[in-house]
């Protein structure tokens, strides 16, 4: 319906980075996102084309939660700051925009390595350790000046004049 006056949003499609004339299933990446699976998290890759009812949606990657799927697009649930409140707003987004987020990736690979864990520990009868551990020291390196003579960088001490 771009003939009825709905303003200058409604023939953008072709500005798309990606192209929406190429959306076929083709390739792996194009089938996960059609098959993914309802309440999963989804980074929004929605570009500056929207107007002010979308403001919600205008930032470069938003985190969303898919909630259900029509023909064309996916209906995601994005959080909106309005004042002091959160609110779920409910979108449609076309599948151009749209792509899996790797944010729970490391947390289900750490459950399962922790579950493997727990199942060796039970099987020899020793315990193991699970929690996370803060990042260790670097190893000490060698910095190399390319020739250059290292100067020494120190604080300039203060002179007070009374």
């Amino acid at each position: 319906m771009p003939n009825l006056g709905y303003g200058s949003s409604t023939e953008t499609k072709h500005v798309l980075p990606s192209g929406f004339r190429k959306f076929l299933v083709h390739t792996v990446k194009e089938l996960e996102v059609l098959l993914m699976c309802n309440k999963c998290y989804c980074a929004e890759r929605l570009t500056r084309l929207l107007k002010e009812p979308q403001s919600h949606c205008g930032k470069g990657s938003q985190l969303a939660i898919r909630v259900y799927a029509t023909q064309h697009a996916v209906g995601i649930a994005v959080n909106k700051q309005v004042k002091g409140k959160i609110l779920a707003k409910r979108v449609n987004v076309h599948l151009e925009h749209i792509k899996l987020s790797k944010s729970r990736d490391s947390l289900l690979k750490r459950v399962k390595e922790n579950d493997r864990k727990k199942k060796e520990a039970k099987e020899t009868g020793t315990w193991v350790h699970l929690k996370r551990q803060p990042a260790p020291p670097r190893e000490a390196r060698f910095v190399r000046a390319n020739g250059k003579e290292p100067e020494l960088l120190e604080h300039i001490p203060c002179e007070f004049i009374a």
